[in-house]
């Protein structure tokens, strides 16, 4: 399918609890869904899609809270949960560092439960043979395949690829700043998302540190009123298709969802061994699983995708070289999708 052929379907799936998941198709054979991760949103793998749409039905989805029709942007991920999410308290610790947990865990098991839920419900309504999972959605996959390693309920799904999930593991230290996410909630809860924007960037190391910090919240902060005023100008045109285009301002506000959901994943490495390989009964592992990543991405992503590697029996590892984090993402984002597309291929056969 030519790049000028190419035309996204938007179909809608039902999960259990009555919520529209959104998704986008397009392509011909085998079925595989592209699950994004945060900051994010289906559009913005559009130019992965085009590039593996010859050789597969590509599904783009978007998780819940992204502006798409009848589901309001910034609906949260999960349900209400009591007590309330901070809980800034109880220790949390990496290696041999120990820093405060940031969310209740009542709230991070729901946060998971939902996005594990909303997955599966999508792996079976386009009878997905393979996932390509990146980053928190990465986190996400995971967990869906820990909760039935050796026999999910998704009899469809074959393999998976995870893209540099954000993964910290209470034996292995990290050179993240996860110290900053309290301070990044503070931010939001007060209505501060430019401020927020940046602490997270800082905290993950995927902004220019050498701005100063008031120059980088100032520039953001222009950032999100222009990108607002474009957005709102496109969807009052008469006529004008709505295809999910979400603002950086909105998709602040679901930072906190994606956080929760790397504070729920935080474990011991030896967790993630009954994936991959055999078991101890000499059954093959049912989901093969690779894990690609950018050669320029931060440290601390190669830190626990290393840690993955080392631990996941009979896992492929793939660097793809010149490009980071952003590898799978369209160009506007600088991504270099077509990189990846012969290691995908070559997996996925």
């Amino acid at each position: 399918m030519a790049k000028e052929d190419a035309k996204l379907i938007h179909s809608f799936a039902v999960a259990p609890d009555g919520g529209k998941l959104s998704y986008y198709t397009m392509g011909a054979g085998p079925a595989l869904l592209v699950l994004h991760g945060a900051v994010t949103y289906a559009l913005l793998h559009e130019e992965l899609a085009v590039a593996l749409s010859p050789y597969y039905t590509v599904h783009l989805v978007s998780r819940r809270g992204r502006d798409t029709p009848n589901t309001a942007q910034g609906q949260p991920e999960a349900t209400e949960t009591t007590p309330p999410p901070l809980n800034l308290s109880a220790p949390l610790r990496l290696g041999p560092t120990t820093y405060s947990r940031t969310y209740n865990p009542a709230f991070t098991s729901a946060v998971l439960a939902t996005e594990v839920s909303d997955l599966a419900t999508l792996v079976a309504a386009t009878h997905a043979e393979y996932i390509l999972a990146v980053s928190s959605g990465a986190l996400i996959a995971l967990q869906m395949l820990l909760q039935t390693p050796r026999s999910p309920p998704l009899s469809s799904l074959r393999k998976v690829v995870l893209m540099e999930p954000p993964i910290f593991f209470t034996d292995h230290p990290t050179t993240c700043r996860l110290a900053d996410l309290p301070r990044f909630e503070r931010e939001l809860t007060a209505g501060d998302k430019a401020g927020a924007a940046v602490t997270a960037m800082r905290m993950i190391e995927l902004g220019p540190a050498w701005i100063p910090r008031w120059i980088m919240r100032g520039l953001t902060g222009l950032m999100f009123r222009g990108q607002e005023r474009e957005v709102a100008k496109h969807k009052a045109l008469p006529g004008a298709e709505d295809r999910g285009v979400c603002t950086m301002a909105g998709l602040t506000d679901l930072l906190r969802y994606d956080f929760a959901v790397v504070e729920g994943m935080v474990g011991p490495a030896e967790r993630y061994g009954v994936l991959g390989g055999a078991g101890e009964d000499g059954e093959e592992g049912v989901v093969e699983i690779m894990l690609l990543s950018g050669e320029k991405s931060p440290a601390w992503i190669r830190q626990g995708t290393n840690v993955l590697s080392k631990t996941i029996a009979g896992v492929k590892t793939v660097v793809v070289e010149g490009v980071g984090h952003e590898l799978l993402c369209n160009a506007e984002m600088r991504g270099l999708p077509a990189k990846a597309v012969p290691a995908l291929c070559e997996f996925f056969q």
